[in-house]
């Protein structure tokens, strides 16, 4: 059984609004329903990655932009959460 796609679009009121497979999709979700639709990696705040509104470009003027900067964005977070449980990123050698 296939899982729930990755990318989750929330209103400006905090509503789940879709799941999409594709962050070019959500990113077209978020530039129809305006400002304060966040675009995030699963359901979790933290992981908040497009607030339309607040960006330096509104998400209907490039998806491809928006995609770009959500995965960027995503990768520095990912990045964090690996160091922050393994105490250092994957190409660091660790010292015992």
């Amino acid at each position: 059984m296939a899982g729930s796609p990755d990318w989750k679009v929330y209103s400006a009121a905090n509503e789940y609004l879709a799941a999409c497979k594709h962050p070019e999709d959500a990113a077209c979700l978020a530039s129809f329903n305006g400002d304060g639709t966040t675009i995030r990696w699963g359901h979790s705040k933290r992981f908040t990655l497009w607030t339309e509104g607040k960006e330096q470009i509104p998400a209907s003027e490039s998806y491809d932009i928006v995609c770009d900067t959500m995965l960027g964005r995503l990768s520095v977070l990912q990045r964090e959460s690996y160091k922050k449980a393994y105490g250092c990123y994957p190409e660091e050698k660790r010292t015992a």
